[in-house]
């Protein structure tokens, strides 16, 4: 009884380790381009780029940063948006006036 109680332990870490538990110090793939599709879906923005926010994270979530241009009004005069997001719950939600004051939101260069 006691080899399979140590066996299912054994399976359980494994389990967890390859889900991902116990987190990590950057935003997946997965979140980056939801995240994206999400900001594109707008239908009001252009030139959309997201990055990982490094081990910048948010009630246990990790963040995602984004810059695009969006269309002010159906003028067509667009202006320079720097957001941070996360995915919760299959949502994306709008953190940006969350983070604590002086973290950027703004999309590296490279």
């Amino acid at each position: 009884m006691r080899i399979a109680v140590k066996g299912s332990a054994a399976l359980v870490l494994a389990v967890a380790a390859l889900a991902g538990c116990g987190g990590s110090d950057t935003a997946g793939e997965d979140s980056i381009e939801t995240v994206r599709n999400a900001v594109v879906g707008f239908g009001t923005t252009q030139a959309v780029r997201c990055e990982d926010a490094g081990p910048l994270e948010l009630r246990g979530l990790d963040v995602v940063r984004c810059g695009f241009e969006e269309e002010e009004d159906e003028s067509g005069v667009m202006r320079a948006q720097d957001r941070c997001y996360v995915v919760e719950s299959g949502a994306v939600v709008d953190v940006t006036r969350e983070l604590p004051v002086g973290t950027s939101c703004m999309v590296s260069s490279a």
